[in-house]
């Protein structure tokens, strides 16, 4: 029997991870693991594997020092696209950016290379005040990516951040 993508999410309880320091939320699948980035950036991993995050959703937060304005569009999609294109064998689909409010958005798709296999990611940039949000869900493959494209989607599109909130230095997420 097929599961199709409605009925994943259907079957599906979330939970809501809400980051305090950062002001930003998300929905998440109940049962997947909570990850930290090794390499100790700000931020949160979500996985269904508890040892392997190469399928997932991931927030990392920056202070980047500087407000962002809309007239920074041309710089950062260069850059965006740029760096996506680094990435071994980078192959970018789509790129598109977009304003909400007082946020900017720029989001694209892509696949690239890690060792012998190919990975393909949802990337999404969120720049609101000095804070860049990078919000990417991935799968470690092509058709695990479209495997779990509904609940990564879910977790994607749930993502918010509160404007006006500055990051708080002393509190945890």
């Amino acid at each position: 029997m097929t599961v199709t993508g409605e009925e994943l999410v259907a079957a599906t309880t979330f939970s809501w991870h809400q980051d305090a320091r950062w002001g930003y939320q998300f929905l998440y699948p109940d049962g997947w693991r909570r990850l930290a980035f090794a390499d100790g950036r700000e931020g949160v991993l979500y996985a269904p594997r508890p040892d392997d995050w190469s399928t997932g959703f991931a927030v990392e937060a920056t202070d980047l020092g500087i407000e962002v304005t809309g007239e920074d569009l041309p710089d950062l999609e260069a850059g965006f696209r740029q760096g996506l294109q680094s990435l071994p064998d980078g192959q970018v689909a789509w790129l598109l950016h977009w304003p909400t409010g007082r946020s900017l958005v720029l989001e694209a798709q892509c696949t690239f290379r890690e060792g012998e296999t190919t990975r393909q990611r949802r990337s999404r940039l969120v720049y609101c005040g000095r804070r860049q949000y990078h919000v990417f869900v991935q799968g470690a493959t092509p058709e695990d990516f479209s495997r779990w494209r509904p609940l990564l989607y879910v977790m994607l599109m749930s993502f918010g951040v509160v404007p006006d909130q500055p990051p708080a230095a002393s509190l945890a997420p």
